[in-house]
């Protein structure tokens, strides 16, 4: 019987590369009207065609910039301005939590508030406080569909992690955009309890692991027509 092949020690202990996976962002500076530019980005390269996920770690400091949840969730709920600071303009949002936690995990501006005053924050600026992921499917073509599907994805990560998950609807057209319609999820780090708010971490939602966590859940359960 042929000898089996061992990995040496010092290979085996790398971690896995998302597959072709490059980091998007590497020329923005942080900028407060630019979310994208507050964490690094990695994603199908440029060009790449199919389903393509971007996927980035919102630390509590990025380039000397001090992070917010509650700013970077603001940004996605409202794409487009409005006067009524309170809006969503999104094209859909919901946030969803494990059963049984306090509502105001269900809630977006509260969720991302609890992260911003809650979650002891290093003097590094290490600290994760959300995972941040952006879904573009080129066969998402009915809003309704796509939400659903992207609802979907998000409750099964709720229930696999045990932590609350802000989805949200862009549909650039409705601003005259011809970017595609598209997905985002804003991830808590930390897992729920019913009886004690955030406890442990999410060690996928921390970490460059995060985007094949979503890209296996969303190919799971894409139904798009």
């Amino acid at each position: 019987m042929a000898k089996r092949k061992t990995v040496p020690a010092a290979t085996a202990a790398l971690p896995a590369l998302p597959d072709r996976a490059v980091l998007l962002n590497a020329t923005l500076k942080p900028d407060p009207t630019n979310p994208h530019s507050q964490l690094p980005l990695i994603g199908d390269p440029p060009g790449a065609v199919g389903l393509r996920v971007m996927w980035g770690v919102l630390r509590s400091r990025y380039r000397e910039y001090d992070n917010s949840a509650s700013a970077f969730v603001a940004a996605k709920l409202r794409p487009s301005w409005s006067p009524d600071l309170q809006a969503v303009t999104a094209a859909w949002a919901e946030t969803l939590a494990p059963v049984g936690v306090d509502d105001s995990f269900a809630d977006a501006v509260l969720l991302a508030a609890r992260i911003d005053r809650e979650i002891a924050r290093d003097a590094a600026g290490a600290t994760p406080l959300l995972g941040y992921a952006t879904i573009t499917d080129p066969d998402a073509s009915r809003l309704h569909v796509f939400r659903e599907e992207l609802r979907g994805v998000a409750r099964e990560l709720v229930e696999a992690h045990g932590g609350a998950v802000v989805a949200v609807v862009h549909a650039p057209a409705r601003a005259g955009s011809g970017n595609p319609l598209h997905g985002h999820l804003c991830l808590s780090t930390l897992a729920i309890d019913g009886r004690l708010g955030f406890s442990t971490r999410i060690t996928p939602f921390c970490s460059d692991r995060g985007r094949e966590v979503i890209r296996t859940a969303w190919q799971r359960r894409r139904r798009l027509v």
